[in-house]
């Protein structure tokens, strides 16, 4: 009748005084619940008080603001309108402005939708980093499908079971895009409406904790990444973007969907300059590369100075550490992001502030990007 007495041990190393004790009035929360109604559910019982409820829900989210109707597809053709002659893909020796990529992809689209793909039909791109990679990309969401993307160079047993699991209509590889070239296809625009809660792309988990698995994103996540990321990117008219991350990772949605939803020119880094630190060092000068998103590790082989030109790079993938962040945030921006694939490639993001130390600790992961909640 008296009630029970107690306390708790803890490790001051990995504990401080207040944390533990909000920790135990959560337990005596939740203990009060169940001596007050034994036959309580589980899912019923509070752990947290009022006011944390708040905090967690509201206070450490991100803004709302209501969702854009529509797809992707209407703000790129914004930009054709607006800026039809500005560079919108640039590989190598390869550039396609923004009318270029528009009519390429109407007649792809075009080709598309008379093999049979409609609406939400699942399209396999086998092809090589490169322009053709995205004009495969918009002309399927023109034809109103979702793209799965099939890096070549992926296994061909890992490749056939992607295709089969994601139930894709077709797959595009080079030798069907070099006879979609010649075909003659009407560059007008395709009138296929494409709705916000359509299928935009299916992109493959890794498959480290067993078979690789299909997430399936629709075009609204698409339209508020753009609107959430295109000003942490910095993406924009006479900006030019490195596309670095593979296509079968949904890092390289990113770099698409911001970029040409916002004017800017996407920069394709080729297979070898991937794996070659002073061939990209040297892409990024020669292409003018102003803003990138890539992955920590890559920043560790690269010198700042050798990007002198990138003024705002975006970090996500893997974690960042202080030292890191502090070598290269005495040259130019630094944001750290983080994402599950599920959730449209980012979730939270923070700018690294300026005065980081390599003694400082690790960068935070940010706060939820608009309409997310974490």
């Amino acid at each position: 009748p008296g009630g029970l007495g107690g306390g708790i041990l803890y490790a001051a190393d990995l504990f401080d005084a207040s944390t533990v004790r909000s920790l135990g009035d959560r337990l005596v929360r939740v203990l009060e619940q169940i001596a007050a109604d034994p036959q309580v559910r589980l899912s019923e019982i509070d752990v947290l008080d009022a006011d944390e409820r708040a905090r967690v829900l509201t206070e450490w989210n991100g803004e709302t603001r209501p969702k854009a109707a529509g797809s992707w597809l209407e703000l790129f053709d914004n930009r054709v309108v607006l800026t039809p002659d500005a560079p919108a893909l640039r590989c190598g020796s390869a550039e396609l402005s923004y009318v270029e990529l528009d009519a390429r992809a109407n007649r792809l689209g075009r080709l598309l939708r008379e093999c049979g793909v409609g609406v939400e039909s699942r399209v396999g791109l086998r092809l090589p980093r490169g322009v053709d990679m995205v004009v495969a990309i918009v002309a399927v969401w023109k034809a109103g499908a979702a793209y799965v993307p099939l890096d070549p160079e992926y296994p061909a047993e890992r490749l056939a079971f992607m295709a089969a699991d994601s139930g894709a209509a077709l797959v595009i590889d080079e030798a069907w895009m070099a006879e979609a070239a010649v075909a003659a296809q009407s560059d007008a625009p395709l009138g296929v409406e494409v709705g916000s809660d359509q299928l935009a792309y299916v992109i493959y988990t890794s498959g480290s904790t067993g078979r690789p698995k299909g997430v399936a994103v629709a075009h609204g996540g698409l339209v508020n990444l753009v609107a959430a990321m295109g000003p942490v990117l910095g993406a924009g008219p006479g900006e030019v973007t490195l596309q670095f991350a593979s296509f079968s990772f949904d890092a390289s949605v990113l770099d698409v969907a911001v970029t040409l939803a916002a004017g800017g020119t996407l920069a394709i880094a080729s297979s070898e300059e991937r794996t070659d630190a002073q061939a990209l060092a040297e892409m990024v000068r020669d292409a003018g590369v102003t803003v990138a998103s890539v992955v920590p590790s890559l920043l560790g082989v690269l010198d700042p100075q050798a990007v002198s030109g990138v003024r705002n790079w975006v970090l996500g993938a893997e974690r960042l550490n202080a030292d890191l962040a502090a070598r290269w945030r005495a040259q130019a921006g630094v944001w750290n992001t983080y994402g599950p694939t599920e959730a449209t490639v980012m979730t939270t993001a923070v700018e690294i502030a300026e005065g980081i130390t390599p003694e400082d600790a690790p960068p935070a992961i940010g706060r939820p990007l608009t309409n997310t909640r974490v």
